[in-house]
């Protein structure tokens, strides 16, 4: 049987598999104004479209009618944390460096 990446394409299953278990989180409890909290249907990626390719993560709550603030974690052991934007936000690694992961938080 063929692996996924030789069926997609080696981009294409990396984001795949980047996305799936973001899909399949369960919805914490939330209350209006709280943070941390991460949303069923919300889904989180990693590119290097930054300056000399720095990491980025992404994370974007489409219609769920929430604020979002990300946070990636970049390969030379920093983090950057975005400000608060509605349904999309992304943070970015220094120039040149790396994202390892990406988390996020929501809030009303």
């Amino acid at each position: 049987m063929p692996s996924l990446d030789k069926i997609l394409g080696t981009a294409t299953a990396a984001l795949v598999l980047a996305v799936v278990p973001a899909l399949s989180a369960v919805a914490a409890p939330h209350a209006a104004g709280t943070t941390g909290t991460r949303l069923a249907g919300c889904i989180t990626w990693l590119d290097s479209a930054g300056p000399a390719g720095a990491g980025r993560g992404h994370a974007k709550c489409d219609g769920m009618g929430v604020y979002v603030r990300t946070t990636v974690h970049c390969a030379d052991g920093s983090s950057a944390t975005s400000g608060w934007r509605w349904e999309y936000n992304k943070a970015e690694c220094p120039s040149a460096v790396k994202a390892r992961s990406v988390s996020y938080q929501t809030k009303k």
